[in-house]
């Protein structure tokens, strides 16, 4: 009887992956497939048209709210809670012009293709639109922090596995951007947010890591990379009174005081900065 209770239990198990990779393997929006070899626009369409309805019901409350506070506050929660919600399409047979023409398809329609893994390509919500279309009606300091933030992401993430995939100067001017953002908006409501941004700017900016070594682990002497060296200095003398231009300033001394190897001394004093260094 525990035997046949058992191959039951199994069977039944069995059943419910299968139905669980079918459906993340056929996700759909409202019963449409979103499997495609080359999908057309009015499929595409099908697909967000649920995603617009929905944003254009937002922007309605944005429109009529009592105040920019409001305002402020319905967008924010909307870019938090739905920037990354979107559905997702599949295209088996992928070319440049093909691409194009969604990329276009998607950004007139207020969204944007992130990244892809394979064939299935993943969608965000395209921030210039969003401001385009309601920006008049939110604050001056939320557009100017969205206007940062869709910046940064036209321009990709900053690092991945591999490694960075930015140059550092172009990390330098993301810190000093945030920086100076923070110094005319002290009290903005995402400071917190902002903060954490910057401080992880600044971790791969100084910490030396497997993907971004900073220090030629291959020589004896364990030295910053000359071309390290001069992105430093560069950002000091660009930056002498900024926040980071000062912690930049200190650290250039006590890398020279110990012969800008990463010895114990170095690594103590990156520790001051950021307890995650090891």
């Amino acid at each position: 009887m525990r035997l046949i209770i058992l191959v039951f239990i199994l069977i039944f198990l069995n059943c419910s992956e299968q139905n669980n990779t079918e459906l993340k393997k056929n996700k759909s929006t409202n019963g449409i497939s979103n499997n495609f070899i080359v999908p057309t626009k009015e499929k595409l369409l099908e697909i967000i048209k649920p995603n617009i309805q929905f944003r254009d019901s937002i922007f309605i409350k944005i429109k009529t709210a009592k105040n920019l506070s409001e305002a402020d506050s319905i967008f924010n929660n909307f870019y938090k809670k739905y920037r990354y919600t979107f559905p997702s399409f599949h295209m088996t047979q992928n070319s440049p012009n093909a691409m194009d023409s969604i990329n276009a398809f998607f950004l007139k329609n207020g969204f944007r293709i992130a990244d892809n893994e394979g064939d299935a390509f993943n969608l965000v919500i395209n921030t210039d639109y969003l401001l385009k279309n309601i920006g008049k009606y939110i604050s001056p300091t939320l557009v100017e922090y969205y206007n940062i933030i869709d910046e940064e992401d036209k321009n990709e993430d900053f690092y991945e596995d591999g490694g960075m995939r930015i140059t550092f100067d172009e990390l330098g001017d993301r810190i000093l951007r945030w920086e100076k953002f923070l110094l005319m908006h002290n009290d903005f409501s995402q400071k917190v947010q902002i903060e954490r941004t910057i401080n992880r700017y600044e971790h791969f900016y100084l910490i030396p890591m497997d993907y971004h070594p900073l220090f030629n682990s291959g020589t004896k002497q364990n030295k910053l990379d000359p071309n390290i060296l001069m992105i430093y200095k560069r950002y000091v003398l660009r930056n002498p009174n900024t926040d980071f231009g000062k912690y930049m300033s200190e650290y250039l001394i006590v890398l020279e005081n110990n012969n800008y190897e990463y010895n114990n001394n170095v690594k103590q004093y990156l520790k001051s900065i950021d307890p995650d260094v090891r």
